[in-house]
């Protein structure tokens, strides 16, 4: 229950980073790009929250969570954008772009705890 605590109190951080970010980028770039631009922002502030506050799995930073970590990042953005976008033509933005970061970041927090982050329970033994 912890670690579910620390992932919600640091994605309410960075989605609010994100989603104002979103909101300004919007007022000058079309809604698909401020959703991308503003998700990047919001993914690297992200791997650095999961990997050293609330997962914990190693100080080293592996190659391989980088990988893992910002491929899902690059779908999660690109399926982000198209929720926002399509969400945007029968809701205000503002909404469709929390709708898109809700299902994001559920989705994100089991792959990261069982996946890309999951601590290596061999060296503990």
């Amino acid at each position: 229950m912890k670690k579910i605590g620390k992932y919600g109190i640091f994605g309410v951080i960075t989605a609010g980073l994100e989603f104002v970010i979103f909101m300004v980028l919007s007022m000058w770039m079309h809604i698909y790009a401020a959703s991308a631009l503003s998700f990047l922002v919001g993914l690297v502030t992200s791997f650095v929250f999961n990997k050293f506050v609330v997962f914990k799995n190693s100080k080293k930073v592996a190659r391989c969570e980088i990988v893992q970590f910002f491929a899902l990042g690059l779908v999660n953005s690109q399926l982000s954008s198209f929720i926002t976008l399509i969400a945007s033509m029968i809701m205000p933005k503002s909404v469709a772009k929390i709708l898109s970061m809700g299902a994001i970041a559920a989705w994100n927090y089991v792959l990261m705890n069982f996946i890309i982050f999951k601590k290596d329970v061999s060296k503990n033994t």
